[in-house]
């Protein structure tokens, strides 16, 4: 439920950015790069701009299901569930520490010279001990 609550919301989220690219409209709602995205980073490394014609096609059918999903869930009444009131409260929570800190960290700058400091003071977190690998061992 948390994952469902929380992929919705990241949809809604990332479908208003102005430069999304749009792939369909279904009910007056875009269908942007953003939700093909959203399904996509299941797929580490995939890109739906390199995928052949057939799978971008079932990515999108994916997007659009799911948007015409939340939109059946929303219609029938599910916002005053207390389930969902509860989940929603806790993403709230989790969204807004996680916007404050993205905001927090881009405030933040180091120089280069800080990062040698830093550096020279800590050598011995840097420093990975030797290993060896096997591939094969074999017994006689």
């Amino acid at each position: 439920m948390k994952k469902v609550i929380l992929g919705s919301l990241v949809t809604i989220a990332m479908s208003v950015s102005l430069s999304a690219a749009v792939y369909a409209t279904v009910d007056g709602v875009d269908v942007t790069d953003k939700d093909t995205g959203e399904i996509l980073r299941a797929i580490p490394g995939a890109k739906y701009n390199a995928m052949k014609p057939n799978d971008q096609k079932r990515v999108l059918n994916q997007a659009i299901e799911r948007k015409l999903l939340s939109k059946n869930a929303i219609k029938s009444g599910i916002e005053s569930d207390a389930e969902f009131k509860k989940q929603l409260e806790k993403l709230k929570g989790s969204l807004a520490l996680e916007i404050w800190m993205k905001r927090i960290f881009e405030k933040i700058t180091i120089t280069d010279t800080e990062m040698k400091v830093f550096f020279d003071k800590n050598k011995d977190k840097f420093i990975k001990p030797q290993t060896a690998k096997a591939r094969h061992i074999l017994l006689k």
